[in-house]
């Protein structure tokens, strides 16, 4: 993920930033897990659909990990650092996602 949105930026369309006002601005459903989730699993524009790559409690631990980056920018006292969660998945630049 950090391919695109390295530092909670958007290498794609800047403007999209994930950070909360701009998922509030920008994000169907605003600043919500679920809307997050939605995201990841369908994509849309220039974001490609993870829902076929990754497994539900993946999209879930990823949705949540940005809910609770895009506003605090710290990780919550208490979480696993996400690459610690997703060690088995990886983006490519391209957006495509390997496992390993």
């Amino acid at each position: 993920c950090a391919a695109c949105h390295a530092g909670g930026n958007n290498s794609i369309v800047p403007e999209k930033k994930i950070k909360k006002a701009e998922l509030e601005k920008y994000l169907a459903g605003g600043y919500k897990v679920e809307a997050i989730q939605y995201q990841v699993t369908n994509g849309k524009n220039s974001m490609p659909a993870f829902g076929d790559k990754l497994g539900p409690d993946d999209i879930e631990d990823v949705a949540t990990y940005v809910y609770n980056q895009a506003e605090s920018g710290e990780r919550p006292a208490g979480s696993r650092p996400m690459r610690a969660r997703m060690q088995r998945v990886a983006c490519t630049p391209g957006g495509h996602v390997v496992s390993g």
